[in-house]
C-alpha cells in the first residue's frame, strides 16, 4: 500500500512513521499510542515525535493530539530523543522511508 503525504495535517505519513518506528523497536503500534512506559515503546514513541516535529513540521500540539499527549510531553520526548544515540540512528533509517512515502511516483496507465 502506498501512502501519500497530506500537506494539511500529515496524518497518513504520521501513521506510517509510527508503524515503522514500532517495527524498528519490535513493539506493537497500539502500544505507541497507549500509555506503556516500557523502554522500547518509549523509544518508538519519541522517535515518532522527533520525525514528525523535524521532518513533517508538525507542531508539538498537533503531535500531542495524534498521540493523546500534552504538547509539553511531546517537547520533552523530542529533547530526550535528540540525546539518545540509538534513537538518532533509527531516525535516519525511518526518515529515508518517509521521504520515499512523501514523494508520489508518476505512474503511467
Amino acid at each position: 500500500m502506498r501512502l501519500y503525504y497530506n500537506d494539511d495535517c500529515g496524518l497518513e505519513t504520521f501513521a506510517f512513521i509510527v508503524r515503522e518506528a514500532s517495527k524498528f523497536y519490535g513493539v506493537r503500534t497500539n502500544k505507541v499510542y497507549g500509555v506503556s512506559r516500557h523502554s522500547e515503546v518509549c523509544k518508538a514513541r519519541r522517535l515518532s515525535m522527533l520525525i514528525a516535529y523535524v521532518h513533517l513540521n508538525l507542531s508539538a500540539s498537533q503531535i500531542g493530539r495524534l498521540l493523546n499527549r500534552c504538547h509539553t510531553t511531546v517537547l520533552h520526548g523530542i529533547e530526550l530523543a535528540k540525546s539518545d544515540s540509538s534513537v538518532l540512528k533509527a531516525c535516519d533509517t525511518i526518515f529515508a522511508l518517509v521521504e520515499l512515502v512523501k514523494t508520489p511516483t508518476n505512474s503511467t496507465d
